[in-house]
């Protein structure tokens, strides 16, 4: 089964993979947070 999980991707030269990861799972369950607000978080 695969989900419709959207793809994003992180800044280059970033570290910020888990944030981004979280961004994925928090959109596909329709909470839409831009990236930046997560990293300030």
């Amino acid at each position: 089964m695969k989900l419709p999980v959207p793809l994003f991707k992180q800044p280059e030269n970033s570290n910020d993979c888990g944030i981004v990861g979280i961004q994925m799972i928090m959109h596909y369950y329709k909470d839409i947070v831009p990236f930046g607000e997560l990293k300030k978080q």
